[in-house]
């Protein structure tokens, strides 16, 4: 509720920051309770990945082209499907359901506010007020094939080997000896 408060209140402005002061005492107060747990691996998923990503972007590289094309190809395609993939539930009596669904939610909502709402709204202000890129491209054909495609596909593969390092390389025996989950190891278990 406060989220939506602060969304239809302070949209061009403190809906940023809430956002991401929100998703970073989420992935603080997870960290503390999959450690407990021993699922702290969860937390080299791509989604945690595409949410520094998104932040990283909304609040340090405002006028990067690339960053927010990346920030939202991976908000509005692979973090949308997990929702459904991953079952996220919106389960008001607990954290964890409700966390994971707004770990996967959040960039998509911030990213859809930036780039239909802030940035039309920005275009009407003196370049010197505006804290956000003018994204516009023309038509289909102004799309460049790096920024659209390789740029994105190179940070998913960054993901995925650093992934693959700690959960199959570094960290696969202390997985395995002290029983630690991670998304594959789930995966596996149910199949």
């Amino acid at each position: 509720m406060i989220q939506v408060y602060i969304l239809g209140k302070y949209p061009h402005s403190l809906y940023y920051l809430f956002s991401v002061v929100l998703l970073i005492l989420k992935i603080s107060y997870k960290w503390y309770t999959y450690c407990k747990n021993g699922w702290h691996y969860f937390m080299t998923d791509f989604c945690y990945f595409a949410n520094i990503i998104a932040n990283t972007y909304v609040m340090c590289y405002q006028k990067n082209e690339i960053l927010f094309v990346i920030s939202f190809l991976y908000a509005h395609g692979m973090l949308a499907v997990a929702i459904a993939t991953c079952r996220n539930q919106m389960v008001f009596h607990s954290f964890d359901n409700m966390s994971s669904l707004a770990l996967h939610s959040f960039p998509m909502i911030m990213l859809w506010n930036l780039r239909y709402h802030t940035m039309p709204y920005e275009a009407t202000l003196p370049e010197a007020n505006r804290v956000f890129l003018q994204f516009k491209p023309d038509s289909f054909f102004d799309i460049d094939l790096y920024t659209y495609i390789l740029y994105p596909l190179a940070g998913y593969f960054i993901w995925a080997f650093v992934y693959y390092m700690i959960n199959f390389v570094c960290m696969a025996r202390k997985i395995r000896e002290k029983n630690y989950l991670n998304l594959y190891m789930l995966q596996t278990k149910k199949n």
